[in-house]
C-alpha cells in the first residue's frame, strides 16, 4: 500500500537493488543499441516484482560530465526517447486494463518528461532528425490518451503547464523536418 500511495517511478536502475535470480528468471535485460535503456529495464522490473523495499540510503554518486552521451544532442538520442515513450505507453495501456494500475500515473509522468526532452533536443540539435510515420502516430496516440486521462490535471500540475501544448509543439517540429 505504501508503494501505491507514495512512490513515483524513477527509471534510474542504480537507485534500486535487484536480486540476480529475479532478473534471470524474468529475463529482464537492458535493451541494446538505444540510449535511455535504463528506463525500459527499470519499468520492466517494477511490473514483474511482487514486493519492493524502499530505503533512503544513498549508495551511488552521479557525476555529470560535458561531452558524454547524455549531455549531447543527437538524432540517436531523439530516436531512443521515442522508442522509450512507445515502450512505456504500451506498458501504461496494459496497466490501465488490469486492476493493478498503480504505475499508470508515474508512467504517464515519465512519458511526458520524455516528450519534453525530445522537444528540447529538437530545438537544440544541429542534426536534422526525420521522424518516421510510426513515431508520429505513437506520439499522437499518447497525446490523445493523455488528453482523455483522469490524470491530466495532476500531470499538468506536476509540469506547471498545459502538457498537450508540449505534444503539439513536438508534432509540429517532427512534421517540419
Amino acid at each position: 500500500m505504501f508503494v501505491k500511495n507514495n512512490w513515483d517511478y524513477l527509471g534510474t536502475p542504480w537507485k534500486y537493488i535487484y536480486r540476480r535470480n529475479f532478473l534471470i528468471d524474468n529475463q529482464i535485460k537492458f535493451p541494446i543499441e538505444i540510449l535511455h535503456e535504463d528506463e525500459v529495464f527499470s519499468v520492466n522490473a517494477f511490473m514483474l516484482c511482487e514486493r519492493m523495499g524502499i530505503s533512503n540510503m544513498y549508495c551511488y554518486r552521479y557525476y555529470k560530465e560535458n561531452g558524454k552521451i547524455m549531455s549531447t544532442m543527437s538524432a540517436k538520442r531523439i530516436s531512443s526517447l521515442f522508442y522509450v515513450c512507445e515502450v512505456l505507453f504500451d506498458l501504461y495501456l496494459r496497466q490501465s486494463t488490469c486492476n493493478n494500475d498503480f504505475l499508470s500515473l508515474p508512467l504517464l509522468k515519465r512519458i511526458v518528461l520524455m516528450i519534453q526532452q525530445s522537444l528540447m533536443l529538437y530545438e537544440k540539435t544541429n542534426e536534422v532528425y526525420m521522424a518516421t510515420l510510426h513515431q508520429i502516430e505513437v506520439i499522437d496516440k499518447i497525446k490523445k490518451e493523455l488528453h482523455s486521462s483522469k490524470y491530466l490535471g495532476v500531470i499538468q500540475k506536476t509540469f506547471g503547464r498545459n502538457v498537450i501544448c508540449i505534444f503539439d509543439k513536438l508534432e509540429k517540429k517532427m512534421l517540419l523536418c
